[in-house]
Formats: C-alpha cells, structure tokens, sequence
C-alpha cells in the first residue's frame, strides 16, 4: 500500500509536540580592594564536577566615610554550574494487532521512523530508543539504542497479526525502562513511553488502565498516539499521563508547527542554584537606613538588625542587593556583623553557603567650618581736578 508523505508528516508532528520540554554592583574608594568592580568568576566551568555549582560575589562598602552620613552597601550573588546531559530513554510500543492492519499500520510505521530520524541519534547518544510490538503478547525488537539504521530496520518488523493486548506492550515498555536504570548515573534519564495504538483492547480499558497506573508510580512519561480517527480515545486519553499527552488526528495543523523544536537544548539539563537565602546582620554602630534597601528585604527580621531575601531563581548576570547605613562611632568600623548566603541546586537538595568577607569603613569626624574673615574695607577715594590747592589756601 502506498505511503503518503501528509500521513508520515500528521503522525511525526504528534510525536514531535509530545516530546516538547523534556529536553529543561556607589562611587569612591572601596574597602575591599579599592575599587568598586565585579568579582569575576572563581573557576572555569570544566572544573566542576556534573550538577556542582560553586557561588562567589562581594560586599562593597566605602573605604572612609564622615560620621553621620549616609553610608552605600552592595552585596552581589552568582554562581558557576556545570550541566548535565541527561540521557532519553524513549520506547516505541507499537500495535502489531489485525485492526491495525493496512494503511494504519503504514502510518504507524511512517511516523516512528521519522521521530527516529529528527532525533538525530549520531549526534545525540545520550539518547536511546526501543521497539517493541504487541498484538496478544509483547516482543521486544530492538533494545534501547542509539543505532538509527538498526532501529529503523526494527520499526519495519512490527507485523499485524489476530489479538489485541494492550496492558503486554505497555508493562514489557515498564520492564525495559527499570532494567536500564541500573546502568545510569545518579542523576537518571527521561524516560518516556510512547504507545501507538487505535486503542481496542481486546479485555476493554480497565487492564489497560491498571497498567498506567504502574507506569506513573515508576516515573515514567506515558504518552498514548491514536492511530485514526475511529481511536478509542477515552481509554488512550486516560491511560496518558495527563489529558496533553494524549494525541489524536485532530490535532495535526496544531502539531505541525511545533516539529522542529522537538530536541531543543539537545538533551541538556542546566543545572541553576535555588532557593538562595541571603542573609546580612547589621552592626549597631551602623544602624540601617529604612527605605534604602533594594530590594526590599524580609521586613520582620530588618527589624530585628537582620537584612533577610529569598530568591527563588537566579539570572544569568546574578543578583545585586543595595541598602545604605549611618555610621555612630569613630574610627575603622565593620559594616556589619557577618553576612552569607545559602544554596542549592535543581539537582541536589544539599544546602551550601558562600560567606561574604566584611568590609570596614574608616569613619572620619566630620571637618569643622572654616570661619571666614570680612573683607578690608575700601580706600577713600581721592578727589580729582584743579579746584584743590586754592581751596586749601583760603581755609588757612
């Protein structure tokens, strides 16, 4: 039967849309080392261990400044991390059914094999794909693989014959997966199981759903692709991890545009630091200046001499924090009392802190006046013209 390039163009754009997003510092003089620049990073990212981040940043404050006035603070957070590549693990669970039998089975065939193909296997082998057919049992016809010549030979193997057993395709799917993880790193692997059925089983959709229950309490992604339009989509949209997992025909024009974003980061998981508490205990000799912090911190422990800011998510430039103190005392003075920040990753739950070095400010008194002296006082001025000597004649 002919193979048509707009049923291999639906079926690729269902798989494709399905697989999205699982590829996821005042001017003058400063205390610390004179000058008010940006610490550059501590350590080139190669260094790093996979899914390690080490954090570095600066608290800046004025070398000197006069008693009483307003003096500038900046705290500054970043860090360095080294990514992940977390493999895909992705099986192709594909009806070999009599139902399926003809131009439903080619379109099936059609679609597997370009996902196989976008996938761009030679260039991606963190990612690794299996076959495996059903009809009244499972059989496994390629192991999980990174062989895009070999796979495809196995695409084309899966034959229709009488018997429908759904809940044996899915669980030979579970087997696979769990053997696998034996062989992966601590960090594990995406793992994704793709049925492509019409969705009769023959025992109805209560096997079939006990079976996706197991597939969600492994972990796994379970996305369910009706094969036409006369699918029994109930029990596929069910039996998928969430209703938008599940693909049908008519979702083909939507599908299409998202195609070529189907291996977008190629596998990388970045690897950030979250949930990042910064923590700054004031001085009493330099009692803060309220409204001057920004941003705003946690206001019940600024009013305890405590400067407190939760951050959710750090961007690529880091963070900078500013507030401004009024300096009590004389002489070399500490800013503060200790400041630090703790940390963690999206890839590990154990906390670590970056400790802040405290900068001192020498607090000068304040110059006295200058007392200014009244000008002298300006000549008499002389008289001009001849009337001057006679008129001096006749007064003696």
């Amino acid at each position: 039967m002919q193979r048509t390039p707009e049923a291999r163009a639906s079926l690729a754009a269902i798989l494709a849309a399905a697989l999205v997003g699982l590829g996821a510092a005042a001017p003058g003089a400063v205390a610390r080392d004179r000058r008010a620049q940006p610490t550059a990073e501590p350590e080139p990212r190669t260094t790093l261990a996979p899914g390690e981040c080490t954090a570095y940043g600066d608290k800046l404050a004025p070398a000197t400044a006069f008693l009483g006035d307003a003096v500038p603070v900046t705290l500054t957070f970043n860090a360095t991390c080294a990514d992940i590549v977390v493999p895909l693990h992705l099986v192709f669970v594909m009806d070999g059914s009599a139902s399926m039998k003809g131009e439903k089975s080619l379109r099936m065939k059609d679609a597997a094999a370009a996902l196989v193909t976008s996938l761009d296997l030679p260039r991606r082998p963190a990612t690794r794909v299996a076959v495996i057919e059903f009809n009244t049992r499972a059989r496994r016809l390629c192991e999980l693989m990174s062989d895009e010549a070999l796979l495809l030979r196995c695409i084309e193997r899966v034959r229709t014959t009488r018997g429908k057993a759904i809940p044996s395709g899915l669980d030979e799917a579970r087997r696979l997966v769990v053997e696998a993880r034996a062989r992966l790193s601590r960090f594990g692997a995406r793992e994704v199981v793709l049925l492509f059925s019409d969705g009769r089983n023959d025992a109805a959709c209560a096997p079939v759903m006990n079976i996706a229950a197991a597939l969600k309490a492994e972990g796994l992604l379970a996305i369910m692709v009706c094969s036409d339009e006369d699918c029994e989509r109930e029990c596929m949209r069910r039996a998928a991890t969430s209703a938008r997992y599940f693909f049908d025909p008519d979702r083909f024009s939507e599908l299409l545009r998202v195609f070529t974003r189907i291996w977008d980061g190629d596998g990388i998981a970045r690897v950030i630091p979250l949930r990042v508490v910064v923590t700054d205990h004031l001085s009493p000799q330099m009692p803060l200046i309220w409204a001057s912090a920004d941003p705003r911190p946690m206001p019940t422990e600024a009013a305890r001499g405590t400067l407190v800011w939760p951050i959710g998510y750090v961007p690529g430039d880091g963070f900078t924090f500013t507030y401004r103190v009024r300096p009590l005392e004389l002489g070399q003075q500490p800013v503060g009392a200790g400041a630090l920040a703790d940390y963690r990753t999206n890839w590990s739950s154990a906390v670590r802190s970056l400790v802040y070095s405290e900068p001192h400010v020498l607090v000068l008194p304040r110059p006295s006046p200058v007392a200014t002296q009244p000008p002298p006082p300006s000549p008499m001025p002389r008289p001009h013209g001849r009337g001057y000597l006679p008129s001096l004649a006749n007064s003696m």
